[in-house]
């Protein structure tokens, strides 16, 4: 008799479990005690179960990778996980599973430990697996207890979570597939990984990151589709729900289905698992709105979200911003041209509803467009349940797939694809110049999109298993009498030969999906720049210009260029500023006359109350000048992502803008989830956005090159390297830690040439070799090490002449050298760490005059004597601003009236701005203050010296403080009190005190 096998055991245990739960049933269902729905699912689960079905409550997880991190069986969607052993000398191991399983799944409140004939019972303690029996007849006590808890959970996006996010562990398992079967050389894949590219264009470094995600998208649209199916009541079978092939309105576009005729067990598991937990959710219960965008906050990691910029909007500030635009909805065509997971759309057609619109006019005029189909899916499978929870029906949302930045700002006569495969290419151009005066129409319905994507799904549908009938019945769709105009346009240009051709090629191509969500999004960008929008709300994409690159970015720059056409520095401002900026130059080109613009945008891009900084808010002044709205500053970090927002309402008449103060309560701890009502919101009015903004164009005017002419030095540099990865990833939500480019060395082994040393934020030093690390061993000039007249020191750092990918090389090739713990942090600094493809270099016989380029702008001079001490090639971080001069006594000079400056705004109690950059050599040029050759600038200048020796002396210090705290030990120590006190004099005395301006670098 052969030894029973792990999926003998395991096919026994689940049998036995299904005997169990048939007792425990039909035990329950002879009591009275039990309410109404609880009587009604036992009943259906009963019938289940005699017919010898399968049911969503036990679910047998395959895996392909040992030790995945999921169960054998779970019961309940994973409220009981089941491990199995074929031998008891296992159960050690088995019990260690089962520990980590429950660290990813909430939900779970018993555990089993099974061979079938011997049995552990745990009870899950405080995430401890805690021993109630080793009776098998005990199975029964623990699923009476979870029947009589619910078997169904309430819909709430706590439930959401503690269901799915246990499914993360399936990743892996589901990337094994994708390389097994050679996913990524599919024309499917190489398609979403083409749109992947331009949505989150030099963020995804290499093809794994593209591979990676598209399976985190993968399983998110899966979860969408079977819940949408369940929320509909539709009844399906695990794999026809994770497609949505029961929903009549099709939400999902074809990349992600890739899976669909694959013939693998783990395929079969995992849609099961999904399925049976979306059957668990009580959608009748609780609030379905935002449910699907909270299956992506769970599913895609806080480090992956945020090093893809993608934050959702909180719902507050969309429902905020919904009820306070200046017109009513009712009748009007609402556009999101980035609606994301379809929040605004959500909001704007209940707010029509509330106005008293019909539900079938309302669900016609709220349109959205995406560039990632993701977000598509899940935007119209919440338009499609909030439709539901108004009108019993299926509806087909206008969402669609299209790239609103290319549609919005490329000339009309310079044409470019929105589209990212070739035959929706070829099909798109044909719609571009389509030669009908209807395209010019002002009021034609655009809802009858709807119409041809449901045609357009039936139709692929019948031509699944023999595509030459695509010709056939288009053909008999282009003999009906259509009234709608629209309709002929779009019928007649799919059903001519061309047309005919380009659908049979992207069929053959990329197999048998349904692509009327493709082709209907081919049409909608072109019809709806024609008949335009009512009103126009939306939260863009954030990023500034200098990270855009490629076709996209010259697409942004060039409209931006053109805007700016009468600034002699715009090539400045567009480098200052966000792409924020002119997305909303382009939604302007898309409303109606006397319409209306809802846009969230950066805060440091729009409005910042008292600080003049900020070049970028130039751009956003030239979209919005001369037009009547408001600017609403938030002072708080909604997103939770380190960027304030303002809202910007426009109307699209002639005006004036004014700005506001938006001051918020809530009440306990803040989330993105809180409604409008949820929190307090009150407005103060500000000032003119063209009087605040005057500030700024006075900033433009005085240039690199005027304020070194009149402060007659060499150059004057107003920020210094961009580097990211010097001290490491910070511990704040969503950032990951890791390792730092500043490194300390501890000491250096003469015998073998090596050098010991530690990079910051690691545990443990490594050997490197003086031959090797030379190269790439620098020196930096850092904001914390610059006090007033003393510089710390300079911090050791690696970085490469040749540009950031030889550092990762270098950084890669002794990787082996660290700890396990610390290479973990190496291999993330590798991923994130940036640096200029060219360094530069200070010149060793040259004086500098750096300063805080932020807050306290704390000045010290490095002298060429210094300077040559150190045998490393020295660069300068971003936070620093500097002067470089030849001549001695100007430096030192003016090192001592930046610091007298700086000094003065402590002294007056002012606020410092944030950003200060060349702001403080403007406030000399403003003050009076630039260099003359005078004998009291000269006699400062030597004091100066003296002063930054006598406190290298007697008051350097290792220790971080403030540089105000560090003003007053130079006031209070003898040595360097009286040298002060002294510069203060003769600045005092031999300047006119009214002519000081500090409103460059100080909120007053």
């Amino acid at each position: 008799m052969h030894a029973e096998t792990h999926e003998d055991i395991r096919i026994k245990v689940i049998a036995k479990i299904r005997r169990e739960l048939l007792k425990t049933i039909r035990e329950l269902l002879n009591n009275s005690f039990l309410n109404s729905e609880l009587q009604q699912q036992l009943e259906e689960y009963e019938r289940i179960i005699s017919a010898e079905r399968d049911i969503p409550l036990i679910v047998k997880n395959e895996k392909r990778i040992e030790d995945v991190g999921i169960p054998d069986i779970e019961l309940f969607g994973g409220r009981i996980i089941v491990e199995i052993k074929v031998m008891l000398r296992e159960f050690t191991k088995g019990k260690i599973q089962l520990q980590s399983y429950i660290k990813a799944s909430p939900l779970t409140k018993y555990a089993i430990l099974t061979n079938n004939k011997n049995w552990e019972i745990y009870k899950i303690d405080n995430g401890k697996l805690k021993i109630i029996s080793r009776d098998s007849n005990r199975i029964r006590y623990i699923l009476r207890d979870i029947i009589l808890q619910g078997i169904k959970l309430e819909l709430s996006t706590k439930n959401v979570r503690n269901l799915f996010s246990s499914l993360i562990t399936l990743e892996n398992e589901l990337y094994v597939i994708f390389k097994e079967y050679n996913i990524k050389n599919t024309s499917l894949f190489k398609a979403y990984k083409n749109i992947l590219s331009k949505l989150y264009e030099g963020i995804l470094e290499n093809e794994e990151d593209a591979e990676k995600l598209y399976i985190k998208h993968t399983i998110i649209q899966m979860i969408v589709s079977s819940s949408l199916t369940v929320a509909l009541e539709k009844e399906s079978t695990p794999k026809k729900a994770c497609l949505g092939e029961d929903i009549e309105s099709e939400i999902a576009l074809p990349y992600l289905k890739w899976w669909r005729n694959l013939d693998e067990r783990f395929i079969k598991s995992l849609t099961e698992t999904i399925y049976s937990r979306t059957l668990l959710l009580d959608w009748a219960s609780g609030n379905k709105a935002d449910i699907f965008r909270e299956l992506y906050e769970i599913l895609i990691d806080a480090e992956t979200r945020r090093r893809l910029g993608e934050y959702y909007t909180p719902l507050w500030l969309v429902e905020y911003m919904v009820e306070n635009l200046s017109n009513e909805l009712k009748g009007k065509i609402v556009l999101d041209p980035f609606c994301g997971s379809g929040s605004f759309v959500v909001v704007s057609f209940y707010k029509k509803i509330a106005e008293g619109e019909d539900p079938d006019e309302a669900i016609k005029e709220v349109i959205g467009f995406d560039i990632n189909p993701l977000s598509v899916s899940i935007a119209r499978a919440e338009l499609i349940i909030a439709y539901n929870t108004i009108r019993r029906g299926i509806i087909t949302p206008l969402i669609f797939n299209t790239d609103s930045a290319t549609l919005l700002l490329r000339p009309q006569e310079d044409w470019q694809s929105l589209s990212i495969i070739d035959e929706l290419r070829a099909l798109e151009k044909r719609i571009e110049y389509i030669n009908s005066p209807l395209y010019n129409a002002s009021q034609i319905d655009f809802s009858e999109i709807l119409k041809i994507e449901r045609i357009l799904h039936d139709l692929f549908e019948k031509a699944s298993k023999n595509p030459e009938r695509i010709k056939e019945e288009l053909g008999k769709i282009k003999e009906e009498k259509w009234k709608g105009s629209l309709m002929k346009i779009i019928v007649d240009a799919l059903s001519d030969q061309d047309s005919i051709e380009i659908l049979l090629s992207l069929i053959k191509k990329y197999g048998n999906g349904v692509w009327a969500i493709s082709i209907s999004s081919l049409f909608a960008p072109y019809f709806i720049r024609k008949i335009k929008a009512d009103i126009v709300i939306t939260n863009p994409p954030w990023r500034l210009f200098t990270e855009v690159k490629g076709s996209y970015g010259k697409i942004l720059r060039k409209a931006a260029a053109i805007l700016l056409e009468r600034y002699e520095k715009r090539g400045r401002i567009v480098n200052a500023a966000d792409i924020a900026s002119i997305l909303l130059y382009g939604c302007k080109k898309i409303v109606r006359n006397n319409g209306e613009i809802a846009f969230l945008m950066p805060k440091e891009s729009v409005y910042v109350p008292g600080s003049y900084y900020g070049l970028g808010k130039i751009l956003t002044y030239e979209v919005i000048k001369n037009l009547k709205g408001k600017i609403i500053e938030c002072d708080i970090d909604a997103f939770q992502h380190g960027r304030p927002p303002c809202i910007i309402f426009l109307e699209l008449k002639k005006g004036d803008i004014r700005s506001y103060h938006m001051d918020i309560r809530w009440k306990g701890k803040y989330s993105k989830a809180l409604h409008h009502n949820d929190v307090s919101i009150d407005l103060y009015e500000s000032e003119s956005y063209s009087q605040y903004i005057e500030k700024t164009l006075d900033y433009l005017q005085i240039s690199t090159d005027k304020i070194k002419k009149v402060l007659s030095v060499e150059d004057v540099i107003p920020k210094g390297e961009y580097i990211m990865g010097l001290f490491g990833g910070k511990r704040k939500t969503g950032a990951k830690q890791y390792a730092g480019l500043i490194f300390d060395v501890l000491s250096y082994d003469k015998t073998s040439g090596e050098y010991f040393i530690k990079l910051r934020n690691t545990n443990d030093p490594i050997r490197i070799p003086e031959f090797f690390l030379k190269k790439y061993w620098k020196k930096i000039v850092y904001l914390s090490q610059i006090y007033p007249f003393y510089f710390r020191s300079f911090y050791n750092i690696l970085l490469s002449h040749n540009g950031k990918e030889d550092l990762k090389n270098f950084l890669k090739g002794e990787l082996n050298k660290f700890s396990m713990q610390d290479r973990k942090m190496v291999q993330s600094l590798i991923e994130e760490l940036k640096q200029p493809e060219k360094l530069s270099f200070l010149d060793k016989s040259r004086y500098y005059v750096f300063y805080r380029s932020k807050r306290t702008f704390a000045s010290v001079v490095l002298a060429p004597h210094e300077l040559q001490k150190i045998s490393e090639e020295i660069v300068v971080a971003a936070d620093c601003s500097y002067i470089v001069s030849k001549n001695k006594l100007k430096a030192y000079y003016y090192s001592a009236i930046l610091n007298y400056l700086a000094y003065e705004t402590i002294k007056r109690k002012f606020a410092f701005e944030r950003n200060l950059f060349l702001r403080p050599l403007i406030a000399i040029i403003k003050s009076g203050l630039e260099w003359k050759g005078k004998e009291w600038q000269k006699e400062v200048a030597n004091l100066s010296e003296q002063l930054q020796h006598k406190v290298l002396e007697h008051l350097k210090s290792q220790e971080d403080i403030i540089v105000r705290k560090f003003y007053n030990r130079i006031r209070q120590h003898n040595m360097t009190r009286a040298i002060f006190d002294k510069i203060i004099t003769i600045i005092d005395k031999n300047i006119d005190k009214d002519r000081i301006d500090l409103t460059s670098v100080a909120k007053i």
